[in-house]
């Protein structure tokens, strides 16, 4: 917190100096930390469908001095600062272990609706999730919203982006378990207090026919389930699709869930934007993104599952097929996953041939995995 009070003190000042200036109104505040304690990666994302975000200082502190600063600067390793980077204007007012912060008192650095900033691996594997983070606005006070960690248990509303940045699928969600453990769940809800919610398209586990599993409470403002008879597991990295339950409107969703013998915990909500059909998230659809639908291919994985909506199938290669070789320009700046995205020819007979043959090798590979022999057969 020490630089945004400096940023406080000094807007504080200018302020004063050009006390008739026109003051800009402030901006919705949708920025969000997100860190992978498993790799390390730290990420500013503006979360919001609708609206850029302009950024003049943040501060990331950690009490147990669990943030990797880079006093040389050396790629890949660390903290990759706004500043290191070359951004003009960009300072840094803090590099150790306990506190990683940046002010910019010229200008700003802008972060599209839907984009993202790598802060490089500003964080200790394995290191304690004790990180606080505070940002700014020009002309807007200090936010300091809840840490995400990647690896958690978490509900994703998801935008789809086809050519020229428009959205062609928008706001299917999921119930996703980020964690390296299965989670065992017998209820979960999401709410929002703005009447955000679509009731009518949600598809739980009771749509779904799980055993036990019943609708408990479905409004605009809260979508609830319950098991009373049992519970339903999702492996590590597994997922229940719940379809488009968000309706575009305020980004103020909640989310709960209960785990038996445990008690209720709080989830993380995350807001993304990105290319139709890109599964591996390297901003263009090409031959990596068949390989993940081959090699996933009718399973319930969000490696294939390139529309979201709970099994990899047709669906997935059509979604490909759609989008092949489209790519989000500018997306090496860092300031990516919400740009506009380039338009290109329809694929070729020669494309969805590939697709085609991709699959049938993935088959062909899980069919020689499963077949057991007899001895002496």
């Amino acid at each position: 917190m020490r630089l945004l009070t400096l940023k406080r003190t000094v807007t504080a000042i200018l302020a004063f100096a050009c006390f008739a200036a026109w003051a800009p109104a402030a901006q919705a505040q949708n920025l969000q930390l997100l860190v992978d304690p498993i790799s390390g990666s730290v990420t500013l994302a503006n979360q919001s469908f609708t609206s850029n975000l302009s950024l003049d200082g943040y501060d990331i502190s950690s009490t147990a001095g669990s943030l990797v600063p880079d006093p040389t600067n050396t790629p890949n390793v660390g903290w990759d600062s706004l500043t290191d980077a070359g951004l003009a204007g960009w300072s840094e007012a803090s590099a150790t272990a306990n506190a990683l912060a940046e002010l910019n008192l010229t200008s700003s650095l802008l972060i599209i609706k839907g984009g993202t900033r790598s802060l490089g691996k500003a964080f200790t594997p394995s290191g304690t999730t004790d990180l606080a983070f505070s940002y700014s606005v020009p002309g807007g006070p200090v936010s300091s919203p809840a840490v995400v960690y990647t690896n958690s248990v978490q509900v994703q509303v998801v935008n789809l982006l086809g050519n020229g940045g428009a959205v062609v699928t928008a706001n299917k969600a999921v119930l996703l378990n980020g964690t390296a453990n299965p989670l065992t769940i017998d209820g979960y809800e999401i709410t929002s207090a703005a009447g955000s919610l679509n009731p009518v398209n949600f598809h739980g586990f009771a749509d779904g026919f799980v055993a036990g599993w019943s609708e408990a409470n479905l409004t605009v403002n809260s979508l609830a389930e319950l098991n009373l008879t049992g519970s339903s597991t999702l492996a590590a990295g597994g997922y229940r699709a719940l379809q488009a339950v968000f309706t575009t409107g305020t980004q103020d969703l909640a989310f709960q869930y209960d785990v038996p013998g445990v008690g209720i915990s709080t989830g993380a909500l995350l807001y993304k934007q990105q290319l139709a059909g890109d599964l591996n998230n390297d901003h263009i659809v090409d031959v990596s993104d068949i390989q993940r639908v081959a090699a996933n291919y009718l399973q319930n994985s969000l490696a294939g599952d390139a529309n979201f909506d709970g099994i990899v199938d047709v669906s997935d290669i059509q979604m490909i097929a759609a989008n092949y070789l489209n790519t989000i320009p500018g997306s090496g700046s860092g300031v990516g996953g919400g740009g506009a995205v380039a338009s290109v020819p329809e694929p070729s007979s020669l494309v969805l041939a590939a697709i085609g043959l991709a699959i049938g090798s993935g088959w062909t590979a899980r069919a020689r995995q499963k077949r057991v022999r007899t001895p002496g057969k």
